[in-house]
């Protein structure tokens, strides 16, 4: 547990520390400009359509950022436009962010991921199978 809070603790320092990343056009990154275009055209419709209120948005490819932007407010009664350097406050979505991080890092092969044997594969598709045929929304036709 203490290293999983110094882990923490390590990445929020490095983040506070860390340097800006250098840009890159859009082409050089691999991205097509049209495809930018269509996140700016998303936003405003999003913002017009009362469902957004603001955002910021970062692209990054290969630590070269594509695109750094802010769209609508962040205060829209007070009509404040939004920052590039707005802090939100994300409450539950730290868990995608965290599945999404581990993902990566699996892909990577930097988090080892134990894989299953054959027979624990066996044995959940047996499960399935078994709660499947005892699920009340089975089909009544035969197959």
């Amino acid at each position: 547990m203490a290293r999983l809070v110094g882990l923490i603790l390590s990445c929020i320092a490095s983040a506070a520390l860390a340097q800006p990343l250098s840009t890159t056009t859009p082409e050089a990154a691999g991205f097509s400009p049209e495809g930018l275009v269509r996140i700016d055209r998303f936003f405003e419709r999003e913002i017009a359509a009362g469902r957004v209120p603001g955002a910021v948005v970062a692209i990054a490819r290969d630590g070269k950022l594509v695109l750094y932007k802010s769209y609508g407010y962040l205060d829209k009664a007070g009509g404040e436009r939004m920052p590039l350097d707005a802090i939100f406050n994300f409450a539950s979505m730290t868990k995608p962010m965290a599945v999404v991080g581990g993902l990566a890092l699996t892909e990577d092969g930097r988090l080892p991921c134990p894989r299953r044997s054959a027979s624990a594969s066996r044995a959940a598709c047996r499960t399935i199978r078994s709660r499947a045929s005892r699920s009340r929304y089975r089909s009544s036709t035969p197959t």
